[in-house]
């Protein structure tokens, strides 16, 4: 199981962070280029229960990613999860809202695995890891300079 961090203050307060995170149309603001989403299903709104199917293009196929929403708290966390189909064999992503000082700490905390045994292992040591580092640091940028042009 691989399991990473990534932390950053931003100048909004909790409430217009988490709203902004639970907001679906702001998937595409904080998305690498290189990667495609789009959403196949999504619920009216967001709340512990929820589902979703999530399409990621790779390869030049789109690949089904069915996500519930396992715990919310609102203004301060959100669990989701692969719930069925997806890239991973487990998946599991927190997203952490603290205020501290008229910001926001925003921190996501991910779990995961890749299928494939030992291959899926030296899949994520040479590959994967690197994506979702790269992924999340851009998740985190985008964010940050979202609210810092307002």
């Amino acid at each position: 199981m691989t399991i990473l961090e990534f932390s950053t203050e931003i100048n909004a307060t909790q409430k217009e962070l988490f709203d902004f995170h639970t907001n679906f149309k702001n998937v595409a603001i904080v998305t690498p280029p290189v990667f495609k989403v789009r959403f196949v299903t999504i619920p009216d709104s967001m709340a512990e229960g929820s589902e979703m199917t999530i399409e990621i293009k790779q390869f030049g196929l789109w690949m089904p990613w069915d996500v519930k929403v396992e715990k919310l708290i609102q203004n301060s966390l959100m669990v989701d999860y692969q719930s069925g189909r997806g890239p991973f064999k487990y998946w599991k992503h927190e997203h952490q809202f603290t205020e501290r000082n008229n910001k926001t700490i925003l921190k996501d905390r991910i779990e995961y695995q890749l299928p494939f045994g030992i291959l899926g292992l030296l899949i994520d040591v040479i590959v994967m890891r690197f994506v979702q580092k790269m992924v999340f640091a851009y998740r985190h940028k985008k964010t940050k300079e979202y609210f810092s042009a307002r």
